[in-house]
């Protein structure tokens, strides 16, 4: 499939030119088909109120042109129903310094999202846009007292994140990725954090006229998440006149590297946007472009029930943690399903750290038993059991290199195993006490 990413509604093809066209950052307007992605985000980001470098600028532009496209473009269109072959044309304001990185770029997406990409870059693309100054009629983000940039989800983890952050005496800026339902949910557990931390949110909000076929899998839309968050850490680096800043990416070990639970998972039911190969990948093309920007994930090594039992302000967490969300189908009935891998996880991290559970509405399931009787609906509750159980057909050493590379150190690839280990263990546990064989 050909897409062309335009952030000029003059530069897009027409419809019988054979290709998609995307209009990016495009206020109100649509590109000829009807289609485009984050319209507000230019004005957002000049209230951040300090310079951004058009390279990292160029690396959200291209961070959201792989996220329209993985969304306007179903996998049933693919020969095999799930790996699709993108031609994507993405305009950029400065596209010299990722000339000789495209096959880098395009090795990085196809591992996130299993389809193939061939990527054109070309010039005419969105400048970075001048800082805004304070105004009375908009307010203009204060980074001079931040010292790193958080993504902030309002999930579990990334709320632990922040709590640690604060605790320990950093001034994070949170970052966060919001639709309507995230935003609600974001903005009730920041107020739990610890200490004032300003918090920016945009919202990709993918365009398209209505019944138009959109993709669910969505394996890249983290990607845009951590576009954002590259945009913001820089222009914390500007503000404060450092060389590089902190963007810190809280997920718990198990999670980012997502073994595949049993071996029919491998392909569709495996994430890897944390994945330390992917974000890997990503900080050599950050620091290519000479971006000021270090990511990391200060949990890698941890559990999620870890995470809620080491929690550096256990007061904070027990305020916050019933307003995090942390389920995969959130956004469909605005419950948590209770019965999904991350509600799972999720749960099994409170049962472990032995921390009571206060979930906002509780869980759609809270008896996962009653989750096994719905047989169109119990496939994550049955996968979680199997990989749970000494039943499984795959070793977890063998599902975790699976999942995806893992660092050369032997040490630290056995503590990749282990930190897997130890979070099913952590499952097994909950799902027994809720009388169920594992």
């Amino acid at each position: 499939m050909k897409l062309a990413i335009r952030s000029l509604k003059s530069a897009l093809p027409s419809a019988s030119q054979g290709e998609v066209g995307v209009l990016l950052y495009s206020g109100n307007e649509r590109g000829p088909g009807g289609l485009a992605i984050a319209s507000n985000y230019i004005d957002e980001i000049a209230r951040l109120g300090a310079p951004v470098p058009q390279a990292a600028l160029d690396f959200l532009t291209i961070c959201l042109s792989v996220v329209a496209a993985d969304t306007f473009v179903r996998r049933e269109t693919a020969d095999d129903g799930w790996a699709r072959e993108f031609e994507l044309d993405v305009a950029l304001g400065d596209p010299d310094p990722w000339t000789g990185l495209i096959a880098d770029v395009e090795h990085a997406l196809g591992f996130l999202s299993g389809d193939s990409w061939s990527l054109t870059l070309t010039d005419g693309g969105q400048i970075a846009p001048k800082p805004m100054r304070w105004n009375r009629r908009r307010r203009v983000f204060d980074l001079k007292g931040r010292d790193c940039a958080c993504l902030f989800s309002g999930g579990l983890d990334s709320t632990i994140g922040a709590i640690d952050l604060v605790a320990n005496g950093r001034a994070p800026l949170l970052v966060s990725s919001a639709g309507r339902l995230d935003n609600q949910a974001q903005a009730a557990v920041k107020r739990h954090v610890g200490a004032p931390a300003p918090r920016f949110a945009l919202n990709p909000a993918p365009a398209a006229p209505k019944r138009f076929p959109r993709d669910v899998s969505m394996r890249t839309r983290s990607l845009g998440f951590i576009g954002i968050g590259v945009v913001a850490a820089s222009a914390v680096s500007a503000a404060v006149g450092e060389p590089s800043v902190d963007l810190v990416i809280p997920e718990n070990g198990p999670i980012s590297l997502n073994a595949p639970l049993t071996p029919r998972r491998i392909g569709s039911l495996s994430t890897r946007t944390t994945h330390p190969f992917l974000l890997g990948r990503l900080q050599k093309l950050l620091d290519s472009v000479e971006t000021p920007v270090r990511l990391g994930n200060p949990y890698q090594l941890a559990t999620k029930g870890e995470m809620v039992a080491q929690c550096a302000n256990s007061l904070a967490l027990a305020s916050a943690a019933g307003s995090t969300v942390s389920c995969g189908k959130f956004q469909r009935k605005a419950t948590q399903c209770g019965k999904c891998v991350p509600c799972i996880f999720r749960r099994a991290a409170f049962h472990h750290a032995g921390v009571a559970d206060t979930t906002n509405k509780g869980y759609r399931y809270p008896d996962l038993r009653r989750a096994l009787s719905d047989v169109g609906g119990r496939d994550d509750v049955l996968a979680m059991m199997i990989a749970c159980s000494g039943s499984r057909k795959t070793p977890l050493r063998r599902a975790v290199l699976l999942g995806g590379p893992l660092p050369a150190d032997e040490a630290m690839r056995d503590s990749m195993v282990d930190v897997s280990r130890r979070g099913l263990e952590e499952v097994a546990s909950f799902l027994r006490s809720q009388g169920l064989k594992c």
